[in-house]
């Protein structure tokens, strides 16, 4: 004997029968699968769809232990003006830590951002010690042996002490601006030198081929030139270059591991243009995350961009000329 249909639902509006809701389907939109991402998804906001909430935990708990490094903290609570603040802040808290292939995060404090960041907030934060004295001869030079006013001075935090040797001595805080020669030595930015029509076929010849693209609009021109800010077309063109060199960093390190002899004349050659290299990723994230240049002084404008990448782009090139050389010394011997 058959089982009894399942009664057809009727409205109540009459007697037209009303269809009972399939069940979802599993692993559909509105099934389980479903239902997962939105529990994955719950309490994210677009706004931090970039953060790492196990990083920013970490984060937040080291911070509240006091074990981030001053500089650091500073860039935090201080990022660039022209940049959203929680952006650049989930871009340095995703930078500062590494996530290991276990799930473990490891301080990632040496990245070449923090590194400029303790440059940077050192030479604001410098305290001119040639100035400092003892206790006695600072308060009599300075209060006329006033202990009280003296006391009321490094109580307001005017007055700095610091203790060398078991001896106290004393001097007034001093915010000094510091004009950093180091990178000028290691390289001329020439940001004062207009560019002839040679040097611009020059740098175009070596973008192309680096193949490095960046032909900026007269609107991103007048950008940098008016506003001083980087128009996508140049932060693209400093990505690119970025990426140039971390590409050949790793090859050049390849080669020197490698059991192939290299000749010694190379060998330098290689060593040397890594060194540059590294220092130019620094740099180049400096300009732009700061809009200015390494010695944090020149601002940006067309002529400064140019021919800070016209010197970017001749080192790159040597070093790229000197990896293909150790290439097809490595390819003859191999064969």
């Amino acid at each position: 004997m058959k089982k009894p249909a399942a009664a057809v639902l009727k409205s109540s509006q009459g007697n037209k029968p009303v269809k009972k809701d399939a069940e979802p389907k599993k692993g559909t939109k509105s099934g389980p699968l479903n239902s997962q991402l939105a529990t994955w998804e719950k309490g994210v906001s677009s706004e931090e769809s970039g953060r790492d909430k196990g990083k920013g935990e970490k984060w937040s708990k080291l911070v509240a232990q006091g074990g981030i490094e001053p500089h650091i903290i500073d860039l935090y609570q201080n990022p660039p003006k022209d940049q959203p603040k929680r952006k650049f802040r989930t871009d340095l808290i995703n930078r500062y830590f590494v996530r290991q292939g276990d799930g473990s995060l490891l301080v990632n404090a040496s990245d070449s951002w923090f590194s400029q960041a303790k440059s940077v907030y050192e030479d604001r934060h410098k305290t001119n010690r040639d100035n400092l004295t003892t206790r006695l001869v600072f308060i009599g030079r300075n209060f006329q042996n006033d202990e009280k006013a003296f006391e009321r001075a490094v109580e307001s935090g005017e007055v700095l002490e610091v203790e060398e040797d078991g001896v106290k001595y004393y001097g007034y805080k001093q915010m000094i601006k510091s004009v950093k020669k180091g990178a000028r030595e290691s390289m001329d930015f020439k940001a004062e030198k207009p560019m002839s029509k040679n040097d611009v076929k020059a740098i175009a010849d070596l973008f192309s081929e680096l193949k490095w693209k960046y032909v900026p609009s007269i609107q991103d021109r007048k950008k940098l030139d008016v506003d001083g800010k980087l128009p996508d077309s140049a932060e693209k063109l400093l990505q690119q270059a970025i990426a140039t060199q971390d590409k050949m960093c790793k090859t050049a390190m390849a080669m020197l591991k490698s059991t192939l002899a290299i000749p010694d004349n190379l060998c330098k050659s290689l060593k040397s243009g890594y060194g540059t290299a590294q220092k130019h990723i620094t740099w180049l994230q400096h300009v732009k995350s700061f809009h200015e240049l390494p010695d944090s002084q020149t601002k940006l404008n067309v002529q400064v961009l140019d021919n800070y990448m016209y010197n970017v782009a001749t080192d790159t090139k040597k070093f790229n000329d000197d990896i293909h050389q150790v290439q097809g010394l490595q390819k003859a011997k191999q064969a």
